[in-house]
């Protein structure tokens, strides 16, 4: 009897304990659920307040917000509305820091904003800041970074971005561009120099396999014009066809033919080359993974020794190019 009295009050404890512990877990949930709602309810007061502030000309407030990163990403939808482009142009700037998978959504939004600026911004920010993994496999990016090329964004950097999509579609919409007139876009803020959109969408043609990109690179190689040829050795990473790349390096690093801008009415011929050495160079020792070691100073080129040495190891390593 006793036995069965102490089995029963065990038993008895042991229920109680754990009730209370479960009853103290549902609190805890409870309290922290709520602290969450509290911390969401506080954060969508903060983005709304610093939008209001932005309106008035006070900037710092939507600064601020980068701080709380990727948390802020559902309380910038509604503002990708706004009448305002400028404000549009805010939620772009914020997601540029925030590289994340929720701020996909909103980017491929903004790729067809009715405001050429906010697509372009768009664009840059995928380009530059997103790794490929991030919105190479998103439908909407894709769709919509074409429908925004159809309509007019000819940027460079759209036309370049189209190389993660393969597809017809992606062909087709290309070969529009290379085939129209286009005036030269001044690219310097990104390392670019002036070229028309034509070059960039062959350069893209090429890196997806298309003949006619093919072709039309080496024409624009062997008229060598000096923006084209600066412009193809910035985008040599992209270029995959080995006889373009051999065309483009024998043309950069030998060539004193290259057409040179006329500046204050001489032509500037010695300093660009030389110039057009030095990042040929640069470019295809990085393209190769060629080790390369050689005094680099601020306004200083490598000199004729470098450049020879590293030549005939450029040359080797195409020739290895499968």
């Amino acid at each position: 009897m006793k036995i069965s009295n102490s089995i029963f009050v065990i038993l008895f404890l042991t229920s109680a304990i754990f009730l209370t512990s479960a009853q103290a877990q549902n609190e805890n949930g409870g309290v922290l659920a709520q602290t969450q709602r509290n911390e969401n309810q506080d954060l969508g007061e903060q983005v709304k307040r610093a939008f209001e502030a932005y309106r008035k000309g006070d900037y710092q407030p939507v600064i601020e917000l980068k701080k709380s990163g990727a948390a802020i990403v559902p309380y910038l939808k509604p503002y990708q509305d706004d009448e305002d482009s400028h404000i549009r142009s805010q939620v772009i700037w914020l997601l540029r820091q925030i590289a994340e998978p929720d701020s996909v959504p909103l980017l491929a939004k903004a790729l067809i904003d009715k405001d050429k600026n906010v697509s372009t911004d768009a664009v840059r920010v995928l380009y530059e800041f997103y790794p490929p993994s991030l919105f190479e496999d998103n439908a909407e990016v894709k769709v919509n970074l074409r429908q925004s090329v159809k309509t007019g964004n000819v940027s460079t950097l759209a036309l370049l971005l189209l190389r993660r999509f393969p597809g017809a579609d992606t062909i087709q919409t290309l070969k529009v561009v290379a085939n129209k007139n286009y005036k030269s876009q001044n690219l310097a803020v990104m390392g670019f120099p002036m070229v028309k959109p034509s070059i960039a969408a062959n350069v893209t043609l090429s890196h997806l396999g298309d003949a006619g990109g093919d072709d039309a690179l080496s024409s624009k190689i062997k008229i060598g014009e000096q923006n084209d040829l600066e412009f193809l050795l910035k985008t040599v990473g992209i270029i995959e066809n080995k006889k373009i790349l051999i065309e483009l390096f024998q043309k950069t690093i030998t060539d004193a033919r290259i057409i040179q801008p006329v500046i204050d009415g001489k032509y500037k011929g010695k300093g660009v080359l030389a110039r057009m050495k030095d990042l040929t160079v640069k470019v295809f020792t990085e393209k190769l993974d060629i080790e390369f070691r050689a005094k680099n100073e601020r306004f200083r080129r490598y000199d004729n020794a470098t450049i020879n040495q590293y030549e005939k190891k450029i040359k080797d390593a195409l020739t290895k190019i499968s």
